[in-house]
């Protein structure tokens, strides 16, 4: 197996280790389209003190991934798979996931930074031993027919169907089914506020002028310095997210501009009003 080992743009062995471990796990056929995507990156780019590890094919200074290297699953984000490498001597793992966009590898996120865990290792040599991998998705499966349908309003009911009136929603998306749903937030590795699993059984997202409600199958993550999270709603300014490991379902607002993170003291519900329905409801 190749990958690009020994410089700034090219990956580590312990993040190597993350890509083979997920690899392993794949048929056949997508573990062969997995290597021939990480064949062709030639720039790695680290983020946030190396908690975020962005996969790029450049030439002549702009992106230029081919296509035909695209997994059949081209959602707009993915949560390919999730390894925990272990430390010698130590109890503590290193939690690293695989996400796909647009149907290629694009991230490793780890759930701190690898220099921390690895303290005592050089990065460039230290290859530590894989204690579980879990794969979420076949990615040569192609995306569900039904995704795009919308949701009827009619079928929403209790706070869901106030909040669409309310706040005008557009582009309300028709729940997923049942496994499908439970598949998804099993991928989750944070306990999701009530309401919020309240409002997926109705809609699988939804707009609010320039908020976006993420739906399970659009929940993004993001790597900041202390923590990470899961991005339940969003617009250009800031997002609604729960922290990445908890188990308390606290909700916590970000702010992209200040880069500022504070813990939400209200229910979902009433924070998403406040969030996406503000311009909407102010006088």
């Amino acid at each position: 197996m190749r990958f690009l080992l020994g410089n700034r743009n090219q990956l580590y062995p312990f993040e190597a280790c993350v890509i083979e471990a997920i690899k392993s796990r794949l048929d056949p056929e997508a573990a062969t389209r997995l290597q021939a995507q990480i064949d062709s990156i030639n720039k790695v780019q680290r983020l946030t003190d190396g908690k975020e590890v962005n996969l790029y094919r450049v030439a002549h200074g702009k992106p230029a991934f081919d296509d035909c290297l695209r997994f059949p699953q081209e959602e707009a984000e993915a949560l390919l798979g999730t390894v925990h490498l272990t430390n010698p001597g130590s109890p503590v793992t290193l939690k690293a996931e695989a996400w796909l966009v647009n149907g290629r590898l694009f991230s490793l996120v780890f759930d701190k930074p690898p220099k921390r865990f690895l303290a005592g290792h050089a990065l460039d040599a230290v290859r530590p031993a894989v204690a579980d991998v879990t794969v979420w998705m076949d990615p040569m499966r192609e995306r569900p027919k039904g995704d795009e349908v919308l949701v009827d309003p009619a079928t929403l009911s209790s706070w869901p169907q106030e909040l669409f009136a309310t706040c005008q929603l557009t582009d309300p998306r028709a729940p997923l089914a049942g496994t499908r749903r439970a598949a998804l937030i099993a991928q989750i590795d944070a306990e999701l506020p009530p309401d919020y699993l309240e409002f997926i059984e109705q809609m699988d997202g939804a707009r609010a002028r320039e908020c976006k409600i993420h739906g399970l199958a659009s929940v993004p993550k993001v790597a900041l310095a202390d923590d990470n999270f899961y991005i339940l709603a969003e617009d250009d300014g800031g997002a609604l997210a729960v922290k990445d490991g908890s188990r308390d379902g606290e909700l916590y607002k970000l702010s992209y501009e200040r880069d500022d993170v504070q813990k939400v003291n209200r229910s979902f519900r009433i924070a998403l009003v406040e969030f996406c329905c503000r311009s909407q409801t102010s006088p």
